[in-house]
């Protein structure tokens, strides 16, 4: 036949042969289904391979997007904590220069470009078969570093003076140097010998006198007129139980003397802070009677830049209240 096939098929030991005849057409049909099934097969692995890819790149592009929020947390967060450090300047001004700065509003440090928030740093992950990460209102706030540094430096300089001038002021004397009765009560102490020209009560010679000498009950508080450091804690000759503390800002120093003994856990090097008790008043050391011998040494206004002894009067404007 002029349009067929005639296929032999053989049995194992070749003892009998099958013949069965096979068209054209029924050929062209199998050729077209193999190579439909080969292209197939082609499509198939090519499209698996070219899907991998794709899943692989944006599974990275997931994974920098992630990376990116991760770093504009942590930079907001650092932002936050100068925002922070900021407020607690302008809060220290407010005290310090008795006005009101409001720092509860970003606005002003926030004028001259768009907000940025934690609220605009929120990501939405898609875990379908896309994967795809969306991130909303994610603008970077590349000016918000440079908006705090500007705000921070406009208040640094004038912060800086604050707590200079708040420190120098904590550190000048400035109340009487014994705790005294409340209003009303019975005065219960005087000042026995002032600063200046005098007649020494043992001596019973005219010297000068460069302190105060404050008469009261023994065991009276005594207490340091300002912050400052010991510099001497221990027993003079002259004056007794003995304690000096040393007050830089002010350039200043004050000098409590006869006490009874000092309070606890006094020694050279204690920072002390005004209205804290350093000893009791007594009668040690050259003395005639209970008392404290109080000097203010002022090393700045010498000519000689060594320093002199002032009038510990000048240095007394009032009683330390507790509080």
């Amino acid at each position: 036949m002029k349009n067929s096939y005639i296929l032999a098929i053989m049995s194992p030991d070749g003892k009998s042969v099958r013949q069965v005849s096979v068209g054209r057409w029924c050929l062209k049909l199998l050729y077209i289904f193999l190579f439909t099934v080969i292209v197939s097969a082609l499509g198939g692995i090519s499209y698996g391979l070219f899907s991998r890819s794709s899943h692989e790149a944006v599974e990275a592009k997931n994974a920098n997007l992630k990376k990116e929020v991760e770093s504009l947390k942590s930079e907001l967060a650092s932002e936050k904590k100068e925002m922070n450090e900021i407020k607690r300047m302008a809060d220290k001004l407010s005290s310090g220069l008795g006005i009101d700065i409001d720092t509860e509003s970003e606005a002003g440090i926030a004028q001259g470009g768009s907000g940025f928030s934690a609220n605009s740093l929120e990501a939405i992950v898609d875990t379908d078969s896309t994967s795809h990460l969306q991130v909303y209102n994610s603008d970077k706030p590349d000016s918000l570093s440079a908006r705090v540094a500007q705000a921070k430096a406009a208040i640094e300089h004038v912060y800086d003076y604050v707590v200079k001038e708040e420190k120098k002021l904590n550190e000048t004397p400035s109340v009487l140097p014994i705790i005294v009765p409340e209003d009303g009560e019975d005065k219960i102490y005087w000042f026995s010998s002032k600063y200046g020209p005098r007649r020494h009560p043992t001596t019973r010679r005219r010297e000068f006198h460069f302190g105060l000498d404050i008469a009261t009950k023994e065991g009276t508080p005594v207490i340091a007129a300002a912050h400052g450091t010991i510099s001497y804690c221990d027993y003079h000759k002259l004056f007794g139980n003995m304690i000096r503390v040393k007050h830089p800002s002010a350039k200043m120093e004050t000098v409590y003397g006869h006490m009874s003994k000092f309070a606890d856990g006094m020694s050279v090097g204690k920072k002390v802070a005004r209205g804290e008790v350093i000893g009791y008043v007594g009668t040690s050391g050259r003395s005639t009677g209970f008392h404290l011998h109080y000097g203010v040494w002022d090393s700045e206004i010498s000519t000689s830049g060594e320093g002199r002894w002032i009038n510990p009067m000048d240095s007394i404007f009032g009683h330390w209240i507790n509080q």
